[in-house]
Parts: C-alpha cells; sequence; structure tokens
C-alpha cells in the first residue's frame, strides 16, 4: 500500500485539501463590506478582512471535505483498482468544480481584491489525482502483462 507511488499522491491531496482549510485562496474587499465605506482608514481595515477560505461556504466546505475524504478512501482500495481508479476520476471531477466554485465566489462575493498566492494550493490538487491516476494506470497494465505471461 505505501509503497505505490499513487499512495503518496492521494496523501498528498488530502493534506493539500485540509491546507485549503488554513489558508485563504482570494482576499479582498467583500460585497457586505463594501455598503456604507466613507472613509479611507476603513477602507483599508477591510481590504485585509476579506478572505475566501474553504470555511467561508458551506459549498467550498463540502467539496473540500469530500476531495479529502474520497483521497484517504482511495489509498484505503489499493486491492480494488477499478474502484480505485472511478475514485480517483471523482475526484478529479470534485476538484475541478472546486477550483470553479472559488472563483464563481470570488467573482459574486467580492468586489475587488487579489488572488493570494496560497491558491496554488487548490491548483495543485488536480495535478496530483492525475499523477495517482497515472500510477493505477500502470499498476494496470503491469498486472494485464504478467497475466499474459502465465
Amino acid at each position: 500500500m505505501i509503497q505505490r507511488i499513487q499512495t503518496l499522491w492521494m496523501l498528498i491531496v488530502a493534506l493539500l485539501a485540509g491546507l485549503t482549510f488554513q489558508f485563504p485562496f482570494f482576499t479582498g474587499i467583500s460585497n457586505e463590506a463594501n455598503q456604507g465605506i466613507t472613509d479611507v482608514a476603513t477602507t483599508a481595515a477591510l481590504i485585509t478582512s476579506g478572505k475566501l477560505y474553504a470555511l467561508s461556504n458551506m459549498a467550498l466546505l463540502l467539496v473540500t471535505a469530500a476531495i479529502m475524504v474520497l483521497a484517504l478512501v482511495t489509498v484505503f482500495l489499493y486491492k480494488d483498482r477499478k474502484k480505485q481508479l472511478l475514485l480517483c476520476y471523482i475526484n478529479l471531477v470534485l476538484s475541478f468544480g472546486l477550483i470553479g466554485l472559488y472563483f464563481y465566489y470570488r467573482n459574486t462575493e467580492f468586489v475587488s481584491g487579489t488572488i493570494a498566492i496560497y491558491s496554488i494550493i487548490t491548483f495543485l490538487i488536480p495535478v496530483f489525482v492525475v499523477l495517482a491516476i497515472r500510477g493505477i494506470n500502470k499498476d494496470i497494465s503491469l498486472l494485464k502483462s504478467v497475466d499474459r505471461l502465465r
């Protein structure tokens, strides 16, 4: 289980998904905070207060938690490679959906701001899922070639 490279990739996916709870994807001025701004000091305080985390919204929380749980479940399905591959594809779709949700909430809930450097964590999740899929496919092809030799 641990000696297979896709296990490492999926553990990294789970770790990265967990890190999105801690680090912001976007920082800026939220739409709610923008109403009633009258002075420069208030504007400066609001720029640092509006952050978009995985915990900022229920949809972001659920999708991020699903990615984390699926990654950990996939690690322990090492004997059933077809199911492991299916769960990786589901995880890949969820990770792209998470990126889409982040951009949706960035555009609807914030007036202005910048994408945080920590947003790279969210973009690395699908990369590691694809690496895990490649590792599983290599295992499947290796087993098929061994079966041909028997």
